[in-house]
């Protein structure tokens, strides 16, 4: 995962003190294509994982996705 924001991998380390592992629930935007020297900071890693969340922008977005993003952190509460 690269974000575009300062979360890098090293930010999320430091939870990594305190426990074993980190999920970190993302909006994500898919066929991105960057020139390599324009790639921000890789933010997964060891013991870093991500779910993905479909991409949205504003409330009317979120409300039209409200169900799959539901449905997918309700399924990761259950394992």
């Amino acid at each position: 995962m690269y974000p575009y924001s300062v979360f890098d991998c090293t930010f999320r380390r430091r939870y990594l003190d305190v426990f074993d592992e980190v999920l970190v629930f993302a909006r994500v935007r898919k066929n991105i294509k960057l020139a390599p020297e324009t790639m921000p900071p890789k933010s997964s890693g060891p013991a870093v994982t991500f779910l993905p969340l479909p991409d949205f922008l504003g409330v009317r977005q979120y409300l039209k996705a409200y169900c799959k993003v539901n449905a997918i952190s309700k399924q990761i509460f259950v394992e």
